[in-house]
């Protein structure tokens, strides 16, 4: 069954819950520099280990890697194993408690190599905060004694449990007492075996009774006593339908999280083996949009101050349909065109954030021509256009370029023009004095159209590449 609570010592669950509140027991946070310093000398540190064994609720045998497609669920149980007489050990008779805590991080507990997530069963279900019983606030109001604050459609068992009638189980057949805490950040499975009353089965290794039962140290002359696989909790994990790609679930190595306590109370940390959940391969991320928006014309002068410091479009905002990874964090993924051809601005800079990328040029892109950023691995790109005084972004500057600017100004043209369309002398603002400037560079007096007859610009690039 699940979550056995012994009352041989006279505790109730309530009186258990409240003796183990708390990230570590002050009892045991006494013992936490004894711990410190015989971690690193004792031998016989024990591994604890995440392995997957069920898929859709169909048995797998146990792996610490499967092989899964989005919407999957997956049954992982925490064992442990690898530890040897000492420093792990019950004492037949002695009354001292041994116990345990596994604790899985769940905001940081899971490295997302791709795309998707990796969650609890029932996520939306757990109590935003770890609260004890009376004080369930008003969204979980039902007091349970073993899964604490609940709701009456969700109950965190669906992320994880502990089946204490397991013959696996760590102290199984020993009377003990265990709890499952459960909220949004952490999942923690904490077990405290009272009067021990008898001894696990081992196997010796190495020595003259190699290979034979053992549960103390004498038993192994010359060899060490070894402690099988044991069993201490269940994780249910689900994979998110848009899920593609690696995903490392750890629990937490933290001693303060995780540790395995000696009957003399004495914490120890452990070696921690991971589960790696392989998704499909993701297929490539596409641009699904930009800013400045694909096919954007920059209508503003080329320069302000002397005619070197052009200035112009210097970065591009890329919008990805899924989060930005490999392909998409450097300037190796990506090429820059120029139509008509021409020596292209170079990228300084890829900064990305979740689904966006920021392209920034070393400088700003050429007049008379359209700047694309190709995504090479799905050849999607955004291409930004450069034409002093195309207002309206027809391609063409011309008198009908001064009637917008002076709508717009005016509040009744829609939809309403960007900075770029009618900040034309660069100021900042758009205002009447654009309007002049507007005039000026129809007539010339900007220089930018001397080199080019008629003063246009091609047809914007497709967002498809060739």
């Amino acid at each position: 069954m699940l979550y056995n609570f012994s009352t041989s010592t006279g505790l109730d669950a309530q009186e258990f819950t409240h003796m183990f509140s708390g990230p570590l027991p002050r009892r045991l946070s006494l013992a936490l520099v004894a711990g410190l310093v015989c971690a690193s000398l004792c031998l016989g540190n024990a591994t604890i280990s995440l392995k997957a064994v069920k898929k859709n609720g169909i048995p797998i045998p146990a792996t610490n890697a499967v092989a899964v497609q989005p919407g999957d669920r997956i049954t992982a149980e925490i064992r442990i194993f690898g530890w040897s007489h000492p420093p792990f050990d019950w004492h037949e008779g002695t009354g001292q408690v041994s116990g345990y805590q596994v604790s899985f991080d769940i905001l940081n507990g899971v490295w997302v190599g791709s795309r998707g997530t990796v969650l609890p069963r029932g996520y939306d279900c757990l109590p935003i905060f770890e609260s004890g019983c009376p004080f369930c606030p008003p969204s979980y109001p039902i007091c349970d004694p073993v899964f604490r604050c609940i709701s009456d459609v969700c109950n965190p068992h669906e992320a994880a449990s502990l089946d204490t009638s397991d013959p696996g189980y760590i102290f199984y057949d020993f009377p003990n007492m265990c709890y499952v805490y459960t909220d949004r950040t952490h999942i923690r499975w904490r077990c405290w075996m009272l009067d021990g009353g008898g001894e696990p089965d081992g196997n010796c290794v190495g020595g003259g009774n190699a290979g034979f039962p053992c549960g103390t140290p004498a038993d192994c002359p010359l060899g060490i006593c070894q402690m099988g696989i044991f069993y201490v909790g269940t994780l249910e994990l689900v994979v998110s339908a848009d899920a593609c790609g690696i995903f490392v679930v750890s629990l937490d190595s933290d001693l303060s999280e995780t540790y395995l306590l000696n009957p003399f109370l004495i914490p120890y940390s452990s070696t921690m083996e991971s589960l790696v959940i392989y998704g499909p391969q993701c297929p490539p991320n596409s641009i699904l949009s930009s800013d400045p928006p694909h096919c954007a014309i920059d209508a503003r002068v080329p320069f302000t101050g002397a005619p070197a410091s052009r200035q112009g479009f210097r970065s591009v905002d890329l919008t990805f349909d899924q989060r930005c990874g490999a392909d998409e964090d450097s300037s190796d993924g990506y090429t820059v065109q120029q139509f008509p051809s021409s020596i292209p601005t170079v990228i300084q800079s890829v900064v990305t954030n979740g689904n966006t990328a920021t392209i920034t040029f070393t400088q700003p892109i050429t007049t008379h021509r359209w700047t694309c950023v190709l995504h090479n691995a799905s050849n999607t790109r955004a291409c930004l256009g450069y034409l002093p005084g195309d207002v309206n972004g027809d391609r063409v500057p011309a008198p009908a370029d001064i009637l917008d600017l002076i709508d717009h100004l005016n509040g009744v043209l829609h939809p309403p023009l960007a900075i770029y369309q009618c900040d034309i002398d660069r100021s900042g603002l758009c205002a009447p004095a654009d309007i002049l400037t507007e005039i000026d560079v129809l007539n010339g007096l900007w220089g930018t159209c001397r080199d080019r007859t008629p003063c246009t610009i091609d047809a914007c690039p497709s967002m498809h590449g060739p």
